[in-house]
């Protein structure tokens, strides 16, 4: 099977081009900062993730089956967690903006963190990706890598929403703040990732 990853390499030359501007400046230790740079930290790791699993799934034969689960739960926890780390650095522009009430806490957190579990615990019940003598498979729950995804990019948006009805934003700004919408949605489809549900 030829995977494609012209999607995944334009995007990672993109990233680069993004960690070279951002660590170049000095940033004020602001949640918003921190929360960027977090998540240009988890689309880089994501990025490799994606590619490297892909290779070593579709040559598993050579790999141990432990190696294999390793390298597929690293990319799936940044799948999901890069979505978290989207919808927190929305937030935190949202609230230096001015005071809002925020969604609750546990509902932030619980999705990433339920998924996470079922992501780690995928080499004792299979159910959201597995590994045998054939390669890999996804699992009965795999689908819920997607929908953690969009998830946070549906709170993104509404909480996107809420801000620019409540405070004042000039034109860079707002086109900040939507852009981060598009770029959220597309981000919920790495390169190789379809290969995984039709496994």
């Amino acid at each position: 099977m030829i995977y494609h990853y012209e999607f995944a390499l334009a995007s990672f030359i993109v990233l680069i081009l993004l960690c070279i501007l951002s660590l170049r400046r000095a940033y004020l230790p602001i949640r918003r900062n921190f929360f960027f740079r977090a998540l240009l930290g988890a689309e880089g790791l994501t990025l490799v993730f994606d590619i490297v699993s892909s290779e070593m799934d579709a040559h598993h034969l050579l790999f141990s089956s432990g190696l294999l689960y390793a390298v597929n739960a690293a990319f799936f926890l940044g799948f999901i967690w890069r979505s978290f780390l989207d919808f927190s650095y929305i937030e935190a522009l949202v609230h230096e903006r001015g005071r809002f009430t925020r969604f609750p806490r546990w509902l932030v957190e619980l999705p990433a963190i339920l998924t996470s579990i079922l992501i780690l615990s995928s080499p004792l019940t299979g159910l959201v990706f597995s590994i045998d003598a054939q390669g890999y498979h996804s699992g009965l729950l795999y689908r819920i890598i997607y929908a953690n995804a969009y998830f946070y990019l549906l709170l993104m948006m509404l909480l996107s929403y809420i801000g620019l009805r409540r405070f004042s934003w000039n034109p860079v700004e707002k086109a900040s703040l939507i852009g981060a919408w598009p770029c959220s949605s597309s981000a919920t489809s790495c390169a190789c990732t379809p290969r995984r549900i039709s496994s």
